[in-house]
């Protein structure tokens, strides 16, 4: 089922010990034409770049199915963070149909049993460039994920 499709702040490869696409989820469970509007709609009010600052000294385990239309029975550990103008984009997104990420975060390692979650505790905050997205998140295998756009 994966999360259908969506829109992330991506991060430069590297910074977290990701597998993965290293992301901050603005939206997921999106029909993909709703998806591009929304993008396009972020990219005209806010533009391409964001920043977010990481709260990597208190690593977070994410519960399964942490989103409304979730049952992919995935958990995960990552961090929290404070993404800038996340209140008007949550104004934006919410007139859209999709799971917005009410708390701005970043899953750095997903299992689908809570036993292999390992967070990492960092020793500062990170104050991290991001690129808005559109991305394929329709595959059960989080490796397979793609950007669009």
């Amino acid at each position: 089922m994966g999360y259908k499709y969506g829109v992330w702040y991506v991060y430069e490869k590297g910074i977290f010990p990701t597998k993965h696409i290293g992301h901050f989820t603005v939206t997921c469970f999106m029909e993909k034409e709703e998806a591009k509007k929304l993008y396009t709609e972020l990219l005209e009010k806010f533009g391409y770049k964001n920043v977010v600052n990481v709260d990597s000294i208190n690593p977070v385990i994410f519960e399964k199915n942490m989103y409304t239309h979730d049952n992919n029975n995935i958990c995960s550990w990552g961090y929290k963070g404070e993404i800038l103008n996340w209140n008007g984009i949550k104004n934006i997104c919410d007139k859209y149909a999709c799971n917005f990420s009410l708390i701005p975060h970043s899953s750095i390692e997903y299992s689908c049993d809570e036993n292999d979650i390992n967070p990492i505790k960092k020793i500062s905050y990170e104050l991290i460039d991001l690129e808005l997205k559109l991305v394929d998140i329709t595959s059960d295998n989080y490796l397979e994920w793609n950007i669009i756009a």
